[in-house]
């Protein structure tokens, strides 16, 4: 696995952290972020959704379980915080987890980790203080295209 660190100081930083890595997307990955209440997730997110040159409006899915966003591939944004049931999350994810057509981002993965394929792309995010993040991104070794930023 491939791995480096990027620190980012205020939600702009981290919508284009997200960003750069969302152009990178090629469909068919399956992102796991991984980090606590208020970490940045779905900041992350947003920048993620307009590197797929969407410009749809992003808020986190928890009442709603996902969220589709549609540009030059669709990505697929789960929160399964409110969720914790295995079948169900199974069933959400069953439909689209092979398809090479879009990509899949989670948050509150381990409520999905019976049902995920072993190459992830992961995100960590660890809160520094009210504005820094630490972000490590983990990539498997054969992605050839997602390069370190």
């Amino acid at each position: 696995m491939k791995s480096w660190k990027i620190v980012t100081h205020g939600a702009e930083e981290t919508i284009e952290l997200g960003k750069q890595i969302g152009s990178q997307l090629a469909g068919g990955e399956i992102i796991r972020l991984i980090g606590d209440v208020g970490a940045g997730k779905t900041t992350f997110v947003r920048g993620l959704v307009l590197g797929i040159g969407s410009n749809d409006h992003v808020s986190s899915p928890t009442f709603t379980v996902y969220k589709l966003y549609s540009g030059r591939i669709k990505l697929y944004h789960y929160d399964f915080y409110r969720v914790q049931n295995d079948k169900m999350v199974g069933h959400e994810l069953h439909e689209i987890m092979d398809d090479k057509n879009q990509s899949v981002v989670l948050e509150w993965p381990e409520y999905a980790a019976a049902k995920l394929p072993e190459k992830l792309l992961d995100i960590i995010i660890q809160t520094i203080n009210e504005n820094e993040r630490s972000f490590e991104v983990r990539i498997p070794k054969d992605s050839q295209y997602i390069k370190q930023l």
